[in-house]
């Protein structure tokens, strides 16, 4: 019976009566550009450019300033899988592949 009480809580936190309205989740687009700004999306280490699967640039500290490693591609995919496949191979090289301990994605 226990199962059966949680079931409709649930579905009574689901009906719309229940539900808040558009006006309770609203926040000013200055808020979320703040928020963006303080807390950016970090960038893929394998991004899809048209057809051209590229690695970013990475930067880390030395002891004498800064090192960077420059962006290069990776491949090229075929006009068979187009710019989605080529979105999708930079996708599983990300999967494949984590950023340097120390390093930092540069856009």
């Amino acid at each position: 019976m226990r199962n059966a009480e949680r079931l409709y809580d649930l579905r009574g936190a689901l009906e719309t009566a229940n539900a808040p309205g558009h006006t309770d989740l609203m926040v000013t687009p200055e808020s979320i550009d703040a928020f963006m700004e303080a807390n950016p999306l970090p960038l893929d280490l394998f991004y899809a450019d048209g057809l051209v699967v590229k690695k970013r640039s990475l930067s880390r500290k030395t002891d004498t300033g800064h090192a960077i490693t420059l962006s290069f591609p990776v491949c090229t995919a075929s006009e068979y899988v187009g710019e989605e496949g080529a979105q999708l191979i930079a996708l599983a090289l990300c999967g494949l592949e984590q950023v340097p301990e120390g390093n930092e994605v540069l856009p």
